[in-house]
């Protein structure tokens, strides 16, 4: 005969990438993929953490319901990483955490090129060099 083990434990972490649907000088809008695996229970809610620019230590922000968040109370061009871990009743499983997001206006102008250099001088021509800012 044949027989199905049902493994339940917490779920897998989100999958990415991280989609920003949405951003502010004060907030952002978070999408995610399920996690492969709920664990053999539906997924309840996912938590929300975040950490500034130069920390390792995250902290609570929020809980959502769905795959789409949007997190507020950011500082305006700040750096932020995002943990998100979906939770079902057998608890919160590992985390997807985020590349860096900047918290600012969609179409805000551009700082200032990093590291210019003017090389190769000609009567009617030069070349420049920069690193992007």
């Amino acid at each position: 005969g044949q027989f199905k083990i049902n493994v339940m434990d917490k779920p897998d972490a989100p999958r990415g990438p991280i989609i920003i649907k949405d951003l502010s000088p004060n907030s952002v809008t978070l999408a995610w993929e399920l996690p492969r695996d709920d664990g053999g229970s539906p997924i309840t809610n996912y938590l929300i953490e975040k950490a500034e620019a130069g920390s390792t230590s995250f902290q609570y922000v929020t809980t959502c319901l769905r795959t789409t968040c949007r997190i507020t109370g950011l500082v305006h061009n700040r750096e932020y990483r995002f943990k998100i871990m979906a939770e079902n009743k057998f608890g919160t499983g590992r985390a997807y955490t985020t590349d860096k997001i900047i918290p600012r206006k969609p179409f805000e102008e551009p700082t200032a090129p990093q590291n210019v250099k003017i090389t190769d001088v000609q009567a009617t021509s030069m070349v420049v060099n920069w690193e992007e800012p």
